[in-house]
């Protein structure tokens, strides 16, 4: 029976976690825990070694040393708050009255349903903390439900999926872990990535990354979007201005906030 990609992709996640938390181990472990043969691992591995995750010599398997750790949402929330405001704010400007918007999970993007509640918008998300703004709202707000991950405060999996490709929206904001001209939108946790590439497709407006400085030039694990398909990106005046100027050149659209 054909697995389905969120499977995989949970498989994967939980390989790079076991990694982090016990250092190098052997195929064979894997295959164990996993409860998969071994030639599903050593796929899940040459998977994981292409977007350099991990690192195989002769059967044992460890995490790479340019890996990116996730951050807890929590700890994202208090970084670069203000930034996230300003960025926010100009994202609302960009969200027509009557509009339907699709939108991530992420702290920034929090900051955009604040700026929004008070519009005549609606607004698609897999944010699971999106109900905290449905409160007093003019604005509509469809949350797609699914597998509920608790590091990143989202709904992911193959029934959000589905519930994202019933839609087309006018506009995407997408908050991003990390955003570069050479490996695009990239992302810590391998599940993001299926929503953030199906909200993308559904959108027949402006795909917009918004994102503070620190997030500018940084790679992670997991890509989700090349970056020549996001049309403009929201950041603030700590971006690297070398790495602004690479986006550009590919035809990034960029506003800096103050």
């Amino acid at each position: 029976m054909k697995q389905s990609k969120y499977v995989i992709a949970k498989r994967r996640e939980y390989i790079l976690n076991y990694l982090r938390e016990n250092g190098e181990t052997r195929v064979e472990r894997l295959s164990e825990l996993c409860q998969v043969s071994a030639l599903t691992i050593r796929r899940d591995l040459t998977a994981l070694e292409e977007i350099h995750a991990v690192q195989r010599s002769f059967g044992s398997v460890q995490l790479a040393a340019s890996s990116a750790y996730p951050v807890a949402f929590e700890e994202k929330a208090i970084a670069n708050h203000q930034e996230k405001v300003r960025i926010a704010a100009e994202a609302g400007k960009y969200i027509p009255d009557g509009a339907t918007a699709f939108m991530n999970s992420g702290t920034t993007v929090l900051q955009v349903l604040k700026e929004i509640r008070g519009r005549n918008v609606t607004v698609v998300t897999n944010n699971a903390l999106a109900y905290r703004y449905c409160e007093q709202s003019e604005a509509q707000i469809i949350c797609t439900g699914g597998t509920y991950s608790d590091l990143t405060k989202s709904y992911v999996g193959d029934f959000a999926g589905e519930i994202v490709e019933k839609i087309y929206a006018d506009v995407c904001i997408l908050g991003v872990n990390g955003i570069s001209a050479s490996s695009g939108l990239t992302t810590c946790v391998l599940a993001e990535t299926m929503i953030n590439q199906k909200m993308s497709e559904r959108c027949l407006g402006k795909v917009i990354v918004v994102a503070d400085g620190s997030k500018v030039g940084r790679t992670y694990s997991f890509v989700s979007l090349k970056p020549t398909q996001v049309d403009l990106l929201i950041t603030d005046a700590s971006a690297d201005g070398e790495e602004i100027e690479r986006l550009r050149s590919l035809g990034v659209e960029i506003v800096i906030m103050d």
